[in-house]
């Protein structure tokens, strides 16, 4: 992607949502656009091109207003004027509560190579903030594979460092929560990078759409009362994240 989505076209993408919840997310597509205005990504793309691919992804896997919102407007409380405050006002406690606990995450994520006592320490603090609110998690694992596809705009030590957290950190976070198609895609991205002789047989989806292909046609958008997905989907579409 080379331009940013404009609505109509992001609209079609979230069919599954009532009228009043997709006027909500429009609101947020609006101001993530308006705030991330000028903003460029490595790769010379407008910055909101990836709260938009994060956005997407999100839906295919049948997301809720709450979590979209969150989607388009997770970078904003770091890089933007926008304070989580404002994210309250405008759209509610959750949201807020969602976008604290994305931007707590991000503060912890490691410059540098991470000592064993720094990676048990994420572990506990994602772990504490899944009990909290599991979207949260499924939202930043998101976050990070569209970043893992696009990892290649980033120097080459970065790249490797990136890489190395993820399979450390995040790849054991979505074998935890069941998502195996996350954890394979993750997994062939980092592999790509730390060992680029021996994954060209890897294959790992660039879109996420494997994630709700059973979904579709199975189980639409559900999840138990305590936000972990039902059982009754198969271990590929368990990824599903619709309103708690």
């Amino acid at each position: 992607m080379t331009y940013c989505m404009e609505w109509p076209d992001f609209d079609r993408q979230i069919a599954h949502l009532a009228p009043a919840s997709r006027a909500k997310v429009q609101e947020a597509f609006e101001l993530g656009k308006k705030v991330h205005d000028g903003q460029k990504r490595k790769s010379g793309e407008p910055y909101f091109t990836h709260p938009i691919e994060v956005a997407l992804m999100l839906a295919r896997m049948g997301a809720d207003e709450d979590t979209l919102i969150t989607a388009l407007l997770h970078d904003t409380v770091e890089d933007t004027p926008v304070t989580i405050e404002d994210i309250g006002a405008q759209f509610g406690p959750s949201v807020q509560q969602l976008i604290d606990g994305l931007t707590k995450l991000t503060a912890q994520e490691f410059a540098e190579k991470p000592t064993l006592n720094e990676q048990v320490e994420t572990l506990r603090k994602m772990f504490t903030l899944m009990r909290q609110d599991v979207r949260i998690m499924v939202i930043k694992l998101t976050d990070r594979l569209h970043n893992m596809q696009t990892i290649r705009f980033l120097p080459a030590n970065r790249q490797l460092e990136m890489a190395m957290e993820t399979a450390d950190i995040y790849v054991r976070v979505a074998s935890k929560l069941g998502m195996q198609d996350m954890r394979d895609d993750l997994e062939g991205l980092c592999l790509s990078v730390t060992e680029p002789s021996t994954s060209i047989a890897f294959v790992y989806s660039s879109t996420a759409l494997s994630y709700c292909s059973a979904l579709c046609s199975e189980s639409p958008r559900t999840m138990n009362t305590n936000g972990s997905p039902k059982s009754r989907c198969s271990a590929s579409s368990r990824s599903t994240i619709a309103a708690r």
